[in-house]
């Protein structure tokens, strides 16, 4: 009967420690292995402050750059600059395929940004510590988007979730086809943005490259107050797959030209149904520069 009883003990000591040692290693593997893997992620965000911008001196040499390129199969060609002679020898599809690759280049970036919050916000309903890299790119994003305002670390993850997201291509595209009139105006300025000369003086903002431009773009309307209820039906759309996304988001942008009322009218007048069904479907090819 002893014999019996010192054999279950020894059996109920050795699981246990097993058991313990298992819930150890899972813990450190996990705690080690996880955050090395985000940080990774976070480590290849410098990849979009490498792309090579093309700088075309007219036109055609646009053109000859997207020959043959459909919206199915975007090359990864990101031109710096409207040529000067586009007013007079550029088109309405060529203005498309000149602006998507950018769109769907910063639309890459916010994504993986998008990523790596989800894996953090994980990580802390978990209880699993972050590393000082992560909590350095969480406090950086916080800053860009002012969501180091809110109380809570719930309250600032839960806006910035609201916040970093892509933006519907054909949205992105309607928006500079309207300020540029297809790229014949407003070169300096391809989106409308405004940038304040003094208290009472205000005029458009001027961009080195179509690059910033389009960052600046998506981060006015991911970051400003005003546009709250953009970013609302956003996530509501969600839950509506294979849905045109752009038509359905274009109505909540009446405060990005608070001072024209059929602004919102003429946006979602710009593009043809066919012309919004080839932009949202856009992807780049696989091949990369093809």
């Amino acid at each position: 009967m002893k014999q019996t009883f010192f054999r279950s003990a020894v059996f109920f000591i050795g699981i246990t420690l097993l058991i313990g040692a298992g819930i150890y290693f899972l813990t450190d593997m996990r705690n080690k292995v996880l955050p090395n893997e985000t940080e990774k992620l976070i480590d290849s965000l410098i990849e979009f402050k490498q792309d090579k911008l093309i700088f075309p001196q007219s036109a055609d040499e646009v053109r000859v750059l997207f020959d043959g390129v459909s919206h199915r199969r975007v090359p990864r060609i990101y031109i710096g600059q409207i040529p000067s002679d586009f007013a007079s020898n550029g088109s309405r599809i060529l203005f498309q395929k000149m602006m998507i690759p950018l769109i769907l280049r910063e639309n890459e970036k916010l994504a993986r940004e998008r990523m790596i919050l989800q894996i953090l916000n994980d990580k802390w309903i978990a209880g699993i510590p972050w590393t000082a890299k992560e909590h350095s790119f969480f406090d950086a994003l916080a800053q860009r988007y002012d969501s180091f305002l809110k109380k809570t670390m719930d309250g600032k993850m839960a806006d910035l979730l609201e916040k970093v997201d892509v933006i519907p291509p054909a949205l992105a595209v309607a928006q500079a086809a309207l300020v540029t009139d297809w790229g014949t105006k407003n070169l300096i300025s391809p989106f409308g943005q405004y940038a304040w000369l003094d208290e009472t003086h205000y005029d458009l903002k001027p961009f080195q490259t179509l690059s910033e431009a389009v960052t600046s773009y998506f981060w006015e309307l991911n970051a400003s107050a005003p546009l709250f209820e953009w970013r609302w039906a956003r996530d509501r759309i969600r839950i509506l797959p294979n849905q045109p996304k752009a038509r359905r988001v274009i109505p909540f942008l009446k405060r990005y030209v608070p001072d024209d009322p059929e602004y919102v009218n003429t946006l979602r007048r710009l593009l043809s149904p066919d012309e919004i069904e080839r932009l949202e479907n856009a992807a780049f090819t696989s091949e990369g520069t093809e």
